[in-house]
């Protein structure tokens, strides 16, 4: 039966670093394509059967615009069933394995499907739970470098465009503090004593800007004794106290941001401007919702494909990013 689903589309904008390449990410993707006509040629690597896979499947090239979807499962994963039953206390739960269709194919569940569409350096996403950003750039360096498109010392990074009028302000206003995390209690500790007196594992976005930005170079392998066994997140705030500051630095910072902070979620960080604007993850994201023709709850990848590019072309067209 016919439905309507949501998908959210989310802007990217694509980097070669180092970038001495004569080409653009969507010729590069092309490129790699052309050489891997079967669908197992895609198939990512993996270091055990455990492992989740991925693979570029459905793929339409027109012209310099490429289309594909990003598939990922896991080899003999059950899916897991619930029986609703809303007189008993615990509903059951079950396994599915996957079923044998007798053709000789083996048939597998999927963990997830994402698309993607790639113009030039335009990249728009529609991510799922599981194939976020992260998955999407770490899949396109593995395609590119294994087709010999890019060398082993280049690599591709999917960072964030924000919108003229945030740009606006970063030019306006420099940069005062960006937090990211969450509270590990009720106040923000200060960072010098965290460091010197704690062992702490950091990882994802704190990680990701300290790495980018240069400000530390011990990785902590250890939790302090404070935190073993909890859920609790660190929170990292970066002041920024300078007076006199050039008049770019505000975009210069918000692009180490940007390409540091690239995959992390909308609820995970925040920048605040020295007039005391503040800047949220989902203000330096270009993102739209679109409802699309569905079957089982699952987007048809054509319509999908359509408002994409249709999108794309409506942010070119206003402005709202760089040619």
């Amino acid at each position: 039966m016919k439905d309507r689903v949501n998908k959210t589309l989310t802007y990217k904008r694509a980097l070669i670093i180092p970038d001495e390449v004569p080409y653009d990410l969507g010729l590069a993707l092309i490129s790699a394509l052309k050489q891997k006509p079967k669908a197992s040629d895609r198939f990512e690597p993996t270091q055990n059967d455990q492992e989740m896979r991925c693979w570029f499947n459905n793929r339409i090239i027109e012209g310099d615009v490429c289309f594909a979807t990003l598939l990922a499962c896991t080899a003999g994963k059950h899916a897991h069933l619930v029986a609703m039953d809303h007189d008993t206390e615990e509903m059951d739960v079950n396994q599915l394995a996957p079923p044998d269709m007798g053709d000789g194919r083996r048939r597998e569940f999927l963990d997830s499907i994402g698309f993607i569409s790639v113009s030039k350096h335009h990249v728009v996403l529609a991510q799922s739970t599981t194939l976020r950003s992260r998955a999407f750039e770490r899949y396109i360096n593995w395609i590119l470098h294994d087709g010999k498109v890019l060398d082993q010392n280049q690599r591709v990074l999917l960072v964030d465009h924000p919108k003229p009028d945030v740009r606006a302000k970063l030019s306006e206003a420099p940069v005062r503090a960006i937090r990211i995390g969450d509270e590990l209690v009720d106040s923000v500790f200060d960072a010098e004593e965290v460091f010197l007196k704690n062992s702490f594992t950091l990882r994802g976005a704190v990680e990701s800007l300290l790495d980018r930005l240069g400000l530390f170079e011990d990785k902590r392998d250890k939790l302090a004794d404070a935190l073993t066994g909890s859920s609790l997140r660190m929170e990292l705030v970066i002041t920024s106290k300078g007076k006199k500051m050039p008049s770019n630095a505000g975009q210069r910072f918000l692009d180490s941001v940007a390409e540091a902070l690239r995959h992390a979620e909308e609820e995970d960080f925040t920048v605040r401007l020295r007039n005391g604007a503040k800047l949220t993850a989902k203000d330096l994201r270009i993102s739209k919702s679109v409802w699309i023709k569905s079957i089982g709850g699952n987007p048809g990848p054509r319509e999908l494909f359509f408002r994409m590019h249709e999108w794309l072309r409506e942010l070119l067209t206003q402005e709202t990013i760089d040619p």
